[in-house]
């Protein structure tokens, strides 16, 4: 495999690590605003 492809690849892969922390992340916060919004609810009943 040359250093081009090599490079590539890497490229590729940091790329999807970065994504899927970045998708964890989004979740977490998801998970976050629907617990907070139940709490709020709750509180109005």
């Amino acid at each position: 495999m040359n250093d081009a492809e090599q490079n590539r690849r890497f490229r590729l892969s940091s790329q999807l690590v970065k994504a899927q922390k970045q998708a964890e992340r989004a979740t977490r916060r998801a998970e976050r605003a629907s617990a907070k919004a139940r709490l709020t609810l709750a509180r109005l009943v």
